[in-house]
């Protein structure tokens, strides 16, 4: 695994280096995570797929509450509503059209908070991809750099002699004033 922010390059087509032929110029690649963030945009990645093919996951238990609570709070509330109206009130077909009719509602309301439940999964497991798959790399471009004779001959004939004179302007000057 790269280290963070170690440094890669890659010469483009053209001179290989040397001292009379200097460096071509590059692109290199600059790692922007260190290795903790790396593994944890790897996680987000797998997090992210998985989550994506099974959206639902982890519905069960929201699930299993709403039915449990329909059968101990709502079936029990509409059986003593019917109770009060006779003995055979419970085994009528109006008490059990009010059951059907209230369990259908559950349906509804269930099958209402799974797609809620499933479209938010879905949002957040995009949000992990994305993440996920940022670029990892900065690529920049690295111009070419003179080679050694190159740079001597420009020390040679640039200023940097006596009174901004290039070292061979120096000694032209003396050889002829001799």
């Amino acid at each position: 695994m790269a280290m963070p922010n170690a440094l890669t390059t890659q010469s483009l087509p053209g001179k290989q280096p040397g001292f009379f032929k200097g460096r071509g110029a590059q692109v290199a690649s600059m790692n922007k995570y260190s290795p903790e963030a790396q593994s944890a945009l790897s996680f987000l990645t797998n997090q992210g797929q998985q989550n994506l093919m099974n959206p639902y996951q982890g519905f069960e238990p929201i699930e299993n509450q709403a039915r449990s609570m329909f059968h101990s709070k709502t079936v029990p509330s509409i059986a003593e509503r019917f109770a009060g109206s006779g003995s055979n009130a419970l085994s009528s077909g109006a008490f059990a059209s009010q059951v059907g009719e209230a369990g259908s509602g559950l349906e509804q309301a269930i099958a209402a908070m799974k797609a809620q439940y499933g479209l938010q999964n879905r949002g957040q497991s995009l949000q992990e991809l994305l993440a996920g798959i940022t670029p990892q790399y900065e690529n920049f471009y690295q111009p070419r750099e003179g080679s050694g004779f190159e740079n001597l001959l420009q020390s040679l004939f640039s200023g940097g002699g006596k009174e901004g004179q290039s070292p061979i302007a120096s000694i032209l000057a003396l050889l002829m004033a001799a």
